[in-house]
């Protein structure tokens, strides 16, 4: 979030904007869904045990990237203009100043501020995929 990247609440907020069901059916589950954002779920907890048409869960997917991606390009280029902008990345680096030979971080996976910030440290990442954004 210190990078700009929407908050939950901010999610919900936009998700709750931009999503409009096309039937009667996914009506009835966004409803279901909302009120449970609103209830303080986060959006997992909010989709968990709904029966949702297809339709309406492709339609959260993708304004679900479409709320973080406008937000992660920001960070994106901030990382390619000045790697100092990710002060985690420091704090990654000192990790390895130990006997430590790997660090495991978990993180939500809606961004990729992580990765930006070992990038911007030098240091490999895995995420499951082909290492690396912004390789020096």
């Amino acid at each position: 979030m210190p990078h700009g990247l929407p908050s939950m609440t901010d999610l919900s907020e936009f998700l709750k904007g931009h999503i409009v069901p096309e039937n009667d059916a996914e009506q009835r589950a966004w409803e279901q869904v909302v009120d449970a954002l609103e209830a303080g779920d986060h959006l997992e907890d909010a989709l968990e045990g709904k029966d949702l048409p297809e339709a309406l869960l492709v339609n959260i997917v993708c304004q679900t990237w479409n709320c973080v991606n406008e937000k992660d390009t920001i960070a994106y280029y901030a990382a390619t203009e000045d790697p100092a902008v990710f002060p985690i990345g420091r704090v990654l680096e000192a990790l390895f100043q130990s006997t430590n030979v790997a660090v495991h971080v978990v993180t939500t996976n809606y961004d990729r501020v992580i990765e930006y910030a070992c990038n911007s440290a030098g240091l490999l990442f895995s995420t499951g995929f082909t290492p690396g954004y912004i390789q020096r």
